[in-house]
């Protein structure tokens, strides 16, 4: 039940958030500003839900934890969340959507 719950908060954000970003693109907003403002506002949000944890914040240093890190930075962040921010500007939220689903 847990499992469902959380899909269903996930959806609705998700459906909040590409409907926030098209509206911001259509009054002229470029995608990278948008994208770095809220990537800014998640690491906060990540960073105020750990920190009553008293856990540490830990960095591996490996190779393979950079490369893997690199990657998503690159080609999961910059390039393929920045190319479907841009498709919803151009053809609006509900049939970008599709290409979330497939």
């Amino acid at each position: 039940m847990r499992g469902i719950v959380l899909c269903l908060i996930d959806t609705v954000s998700v459906s909040l958030g590409n409907t926030v970003s098209a509206r911001n693109q259509q009054a002229g907003m470029a995608v990278l500003p948008i994208n770095v403002v809220a990537m800014a506002y998640s690491a906060l949000f990540v960073g105020l839900y750990i920190a009553p944890t008293g856990k540490p914040v830990m960095f591996d240093v490996s190779p393979v934890y950079i490369g893997a890190l690199a990657y998503l930075v690159v080609f999961a962040t910059v390039i393929a969340f920045g190319s479907f921010l841009t498709l919803l500007g151009r053809i609006e939220a509900d049939r970008a959507a599709y290409a979330m689903v497939l």
